[in-house]
């Protein structure tokens, strides 16, 4: 996830970001860390939506 973030090219980032959703298990722990997260803050949902997706990670990754 940190890498998509961190990508300037809009097509890497997509390749990152399908990529955090793909494969085994592990593969997908950037999804997954998400997912848990939202589930941890699910009485703040609509308001971490409204925020947008850049904050929306960057809390994440805090």
């Amino acid at each position: 996830m940190a890498k998509a973030l961190s990508a300037t090219d809009e097509n890497e980032q997509k390749d990152y970001l399908v990529s955090c959703n793909a494969g085994s298990y592990w593969d997908k722990f950037a999804a997954i860390s998400g997912k848990l997260f939202l589930a941890q803050n699910k009485t703040r949902i609509a308001e971490l939506y409204r925020a947008g997706v850049r904050p929306f990670f960057d809390e994440l990754l805090s």
